[in-house]
């Protein structure tokens, strides 16, 4: 599952180095149960690491700062948990998943940036109060 039209999401640049960010589903729907990272380290591709299981995701991109990579993506383990992940490049290896929001409610349309300062990213989700209908716009920097 690799859409071109979001490609800016799921190629990226960071120094000398580039990333690529794909899912894999086996139903050909528009939802991936896991998601695969390439990196080229300027001279060779590394091996392909699997970022996530076999919840589903949506949403996966990547982004560069310079120095690494910080792939993202939504995740719903099908118990109403929803969730923001996380894991990062920084030399040679891939960090442990770490969870950016976890507060239970749906969230939509990550977007994430990486620059010189570090990454942002910003999601729409439901009110804290749990209205299924307000979507509000949350945001975290500098992680």
């Amino acid at each position: 599952m690799f859409d071109m039209t979001e490609s800016n999401n799921l190629v990226t640049a960071s120094g000398d180095n580039y990333a690529i960010i794909w899912g894999k589903t086996s139903d050909y729907s528009e939802t991936a149960y896991s998601i695969f990272t390439r990196i080229f380290d300027a001279s060779n591709w590394l091996d392909e690491i699997a970022l996530s299981g076999s919840s589903v995701t949506s949403d996966f991109q990547i982004a560069g700062d310079g120095d690494g990579f910080l792939a993202a993506w939504l995740q719903n383990n099908g118990n109403g948990e929803n969730t923001i992940n996380v894991r990062r490049f920084t030399g040679t290896e891939w960090s442990s998943n770490e969870v950016v929001d976890d507060n239970g409610l749906g969230k939509y349309d990550l977007s994430l940036l990486g620059n010189s300062n570090g990454y942002q990213a910003i999601w729409n989700s439901a009110a804290l109060d749990g209205d299924p209908w307000v979507r509000i716009p949350w945001a975290k920097s500098e992680f």
